[in-house]
């Protein structure tokens, strides 16, 4: 199960870092950035995300949980990847989930799941039903499908045309997980759970 987290974060992670790579090198040479990857897990419910940590600390970064109120303190620093699980996204107000959008467009890396109001904002929609898979492709960074240890139910959702599918399950080619852009910023957006309940997957 950690190589199947580690594939998701690498291949997923790849993307929005170098566009944060690239929106750094636009900034003067003078300023300092911290040599070790920043990552902040939304949490504004009192919620805990040890996987979705554990996963992203295996590829180098440091991880940290945040309030709405402590997000809103460490904006203006360097751009740290954000993580909104669906349970948190559900819980952003419309001003905050106006602050993720003008943070993303100015270049903040953003990864999420679900079906909340920022996710709709970005062109997500939520279309009812589930799906069920075993395993899923991911062709630019595994030839061969990935295998999960169960089977895994995920929410259908329909994609706008301006994003990118990465990865799509083995039946009808549905999307699982996609990528767009805003601004300066990219956002990566997973069908499947980032931290399921279950434990499968990314723990």
């Amino acid at each position: 199960m950690r190589k199947i987290s580690r594939l998701f974060f690498r291949a997923a992670l790849g993307g929005l870092l170098a566009a944060a790579s690239a929106h750094y090198g636009q900034e003067t040479r003078n300023t300092r950035y911290p040599s070790v990857p920043q990552a902040l897990i939304m949490s504004l419910t009192g919620n805990h995300y040890p996987g979705i940590a554990r996963a992203l600390s295996t590829v180098g970064f440091q991880v940290r949980e945040v309030s709405a109120d402590g997000y809103r303190s460490s904006r203006g620093a360097a751009r740290a990847l954000l993580i909104i699980p669906e349970k948190e996204g559900q819980q952003l107000d419309p001003s905050l989930v106006q602050t993720i959008l003008h943070d993303l467009e100015e270049g903040t890396p953003l990864l999420l799941d679900g079906s909340t109001p920022l996710t709709n904002e970005l062109g997500v929609k939520a279309i009812g039903g589930r799906g069920e898979i075993t395993q899923y492709h991911w062709d630019r960074y595994a030839v061969d499908p990935v295998r999960l240890p169960g089977r895994l139910v995920y929410p259908s959702f329909r994609a706008g045309s301006a994003l990118k599918v990465l990865a799509f399950g083995p039946r009808y080619k549905s999307p699982l997980v996609i990528s767009g852009s805003r601004g300066q910023g990219r956002f990566i957006y997973s069908g499947i759970p980032l931290e399921p309940q279950t434990g499968m997957v990314f723990q």
